[in-house]
């Protein structure tokens, strides 16, 4: 795990800083010294992601040409690129030439290797849960927290190369190459290795000797301070995302907890409009029976009148009676007469009936 990390940081460490940190362990070969590049007079411009997208198709279309294959050397094979590349580009397009086009694809994979590098970290984490595009999407924000806040520019490119066997031949190739170079415990045998286009495509040759110690010290230094700061910054991102992941589990239980409460108060409000129904319903049959029995109470009372009245009936049909019925002959002529106007008056009163 240690060598793989130390072959990931391998990827940030430029050719030439590499060079010179080997002093007098690692020279330019004299058959091909490195030439001065010649500063260009004409004002530099940019390239667009359409030219980038032209030069990458270039390099893998005449990287794959079955004719001309590996065999190629450096000057023809940029010569090819470019003709390529001026082949497929719009009239429009800024003119380029084969050093121009060198060196943008040498920047171009420069800055992948470095995101292939974290990319590469991430992978072997093997954390289970994680899908593809969370890993890219790791590996980009390491690519910008070590890289002064800097974007990854060419994940459409990479996206371009990544399936691609040449490229990925190439990867392997650069893999080796570093791991020689980091092995500290192996003798450096003076070897020229050829860096470019499958170790045949650019004509820089590099002949490493057995670093001295300084030299291996100082490089294993920086080689442990920057997987030490990858280190700290994998756990810095694995602590953001668990503090993430438990606030949206706090946010969930708060949530549920909610929905409990909210679902407890519909359930006392149904509870209080059922008790609410049944104090109605028992109300109502309150007043039903109270209106039931004032009924009653009018029938009794109704009933009571009618047998006060003919209670009343009767005494007056007795005492008329007894009036029709009275013997006057021991009585005075006006005790006659009254008793008479009586029986006139009970005989008028049957008549009107």
């Amino acid at each position: 795990m240690d060598s793989q990390e130390g072959l990931q940081e391998f990827n940030e460490i430029p050719t030439q800083s590499f060079t010179m940190l080997l002093q007098g362990g690692c020279q330019y070969n004299n058959e091909n010294p490195p030439q001065p590049e010649k500063k260009s007079t004409t004002k530099k411009t940019n390239f667009s992601i359409e030219e980038d997208v032209l030069l990458v198709k270039a390099w893998l279309n005449t990287g794959l040409d079955p004719i001309q294959g590996n065999s190629q050397k450096s000057t023809k094979f940029w010569d090819r690129i470019l003709e390529n590349y001026n082949e497929n580009k719009k009239e429009t397009t800024v003119e380029r030439t084969a050093h121009s086009l060198s060196n943008r694809w040498s920047f171009i994979q420069k800055v992948i290797n470095k995101f292939c590098g974290y990319l590469e970290q991430v992978e072997h984490r093997n954390q289970s849960g994680i899908g593809e595009q969370d890993k890219i999407n790791m590996a980009k924000a390491m690519y910008q927290e070590l890289n002064n806040n800097a974007i990854f520019q060419f994940e459409h490119l990479w996206n371009m190369l990544k399936t691609v066997p040449k490229w990925k031949k190439y990867m392997l190739t650069q893999s080796d190459l570093k791991r020689k170079c980091l092995d500290t415990s192996t003798s450096y045998p003076l070897d020229v290795i050829h860096l470019g286009e499958d170790n045949n495509d650019q004509d820089v040759h590099v002949a490493l000797e057995r670093p001295i110690a300084e030299a291996k010290k100082r490089l294993h230094e920086e080689r442990k301070k920057e997987i030490d700061t990858t280190k700290e910054e994998i756990i810095r991102i694995e602590k953001q995302k668990l503090e993430v992941e438990l606030r949206k589990e706090e946010r969930e239980q708060k949530k549920e907890e909610f929905e409990k409460q909210k679902l407890e108060v519909e359930l006392r409000k149904e509870e209080r409009e059922q008790k609410k129904e049944e104090f109605e319903k028992q109300k109502l049959e309150v007043e039903l029976r109270k209106e039931e029995r004032e009924q009653k109470k009018e029938e009794f009372e109704k009933q009571k009148l009618e047998v006060e009245l003919r209670k009343e009936t009767r005494e007056q049909k007795k005492e008329e009676r007894e009036i029709m019925m009275m013997d006057t002959s021991h009585l005075s002529k006006i005790q006659v007469e009254y008793i008479q106007s009586l029986q006139m008056e009970i005989i008028e009163k049957r008549s009107s009936k």
